[in-house]
């Protein structure tokens, strides 16, 4: 801090903010890690040192790791995450642990049109946070990323990648869990794909017409909505990625989801519920109590379906 004498008395300005570490090895692949989402479980000690372990320094790399975090105060996270908001404490040992280099609370999205409501699309907004963090950072240090790593905050990670130096860049690495909890994009297509996915993603929402042929579709979520996927987010996340040249290949890095309690008791509730739809349902039903579409679900909606399940057990009617 630099403290400046004014006609009026002291004043104080604050320095710029300066490159987070010296290059003191030039050559090294740098990659940016971007932990998004809502809290979830990223402050149990499994998840976050699985993280730190999983991107740690060598001679050939050096990771800096980026967190745009929604502790679930001003939203609500969907029946495949975390109830209730949790307080700012609760990620303490998270940011002790992994040293970020840019950390910021996620804002909200403001209301307008959107290609693709799911909820499941937050991530790329926050995504698009994350890499405005990682442009500043590379702005004060004069040197720019050569990968970007997306990160879900309840995934643990396992294994290494052999060669960042030479992993190719004309893949969208994605992982075999989920698809979409650990990705590895280039970081010079990586602008313009959260660009697409998140503050771009502003055409007119438009359901799908199972009466029309696929394609005859109106444009909603790229083309990617039916009534069995939904808008999968990671679906549409290798659409754009394709848009810009890139075709999705499993990375060798190894991932899990450690859900939170809530989640866990949620997935039992859906996978009831699936089966008997699936049992009871008509050739005029669409299924939408598959586990898969969680991301869909609010809690509302699962307590509805829990009561349900629970109406089965006595009256055979769900």
């Amino acid at each position: 801090m630099r403290r400046h004498a004014g006609t009026s008395g002291m004043t104080t300005t604050r320095e710029a903010p300066s490159c987070s570490r010296h290059d003191n090895a030039p050559d090294r692949t740098r990659v940016a890690v971007c932990i998004v989402g809502f809290a979830r479980t990223f402050g149990h000690p499994v998840v976050h040192r699985s993280i730190a372990n999983t991107f740690r320094d060598s001679p050939e790399t050096a990771f800096d790791v980026f967190v745009v975090i929604s502790l679930g105060d001003k939203e609500q996270d969907t029946a495949k995450g975390q109830r209730y908001p949790l307080g700012a404490d609760s990620v303490n040992a998270a940011r002790k642990v992994l040293r970020p280099t840019g950390w910021d609370q996620a804002s909200l999205r403001a209301e307008g049109p959107r290609a693709c409501k799911d909820p499941c699309m937050a991530q790329f907004e926050r995504l698009e946070q994350c890499g405005a963090l990682v442009a500043a950072e590379e702005l004060r240090c004069g040197r720019t990323y050569s990968w970007v790593a997306k990160v879900r905050t309840d995934t643990v990670v396992h294994g290494s990648i052999a060669s960042w130096a030479q992993l190719n860049a004309s893949f969208l690495w994605k992982d075999r869990w989920a698809g979409d909890s650990l990705v590895l994009l280039p970081r010079d297509r990586f602008d313009a794909i959260v660009r697409e996915l998140g503050s771009g993603n502003i055409r007119e929402y438009a359901p799908f017409n199972s009466s029309r042929s696929r394609a005859s579709q109106p444009e909603s979520c790229w083309g990617m909505c039916s009534p069995t996927s939904i808008c999968r987010c990671a679906h549409v996340l290798y659409y754009v990625g394709r848009k810009a040249g890139l075709e999705p290949r499993y990375h060798s890095l190894h991932t899990y989801v450690q859900r939170t309690r809530e989640a866990t008791e949620a997935y039992q509730v859906a996978a009831r519920f699936a089966a008997l739809s699936g049992r009871l349902r008509n050739a005029s039903r669409n299924d939408r109590y598959s586990m898969k579409m969680l991301h869909n679900f609010s809690w509302d909606d699962l307590a509805a379906a829990n009561r349900s399940v629970q109406r089965y057990g006595t009256d055979g009617v769900l």
